[in-house]
């Protein structure tokens, strides 16, 4: 897995890990500050977040938002319903299983 320098700002000398060589112009935040990947294989400190030129939501792509709503989505409604009818059909078998050890 590839390992990436951030070069000046509050995180020079920390390394980011990446599963593929980042595309240049890559911004990553860092300690309030901006670090914007090089031809040279090193994130350079760009100044503090936002001030790179691109905003937070373009770092991210445009789906980022839509990524950002799927998962609240997922966790605040799929989740709880998926738990509840998992504990009622584990409900439904202890019932069953009780059920069948009485009539023995």
């Amino acid at each position: 897995m590839p390992e990436f320098r951030l070069v000046g700002g509050p995180c020079n000398g920390n390394t980011q890990f990446y599963y593929s060589r980042p595309l240049v112009g890559t911004v990553l935040p860092c300690g309030f500050h901006d670090y914007v990947f090089n031809a040279d294989g090193t994130f350079h400190d760009a100044g503090l977040t936002g001030s790179s030129g691109t905003s937070r939501a373009e770092a991210f792509g445009p789906s980022g938002h839509n990524g950002w709503v799927d998962l609240q989505r997922s966790v605040n409604r799929k989740l709880p319903t998926s738990i509840s009818r998992s504990q009622g059909i584990r409900r439904a078998a202890v019932r069953l299983l009780a059920k069948q050890q009485r009539h023995r």
